[in-house]
């Protein structure tokens, strides 16, 4: 799970082997304007184009904070 306060595009980019290597990534998208677009698109160039990794978004308030990105392999 990524959660570091607007700093999620610099960790992403640090650990790149260690996201490939995963099943689930969590990744906070509400710190920054362009986190909505720049987030799915980082991960997704990191990732590649494996059929395998899927993307989903979930909200979880009335407010911005607490939207989150997950990608994951197979099924959720």
């Amino acid at each position: 799970k990524f959660d570091v306060e607007g700093a999620e595009a610099p960790a992403l980019t640090g650990a790149q082997s260690l996201l490939r290597g995963s099943r689930c990534i969590a990744i906070a998208s509400y710190h920054l304007p362009n986190d909505f677009v720049d987030i799915p698109n980082q991960v997704s160039a990191i990732l590649g184009t494996d059929s395998e990794w899927r993307c989903a978004f979930h909200h979880y308030s009335e407010v911005v904070d607490d939207s989150i990105f997950y990608f994951f392999r197979g099924e959720p």
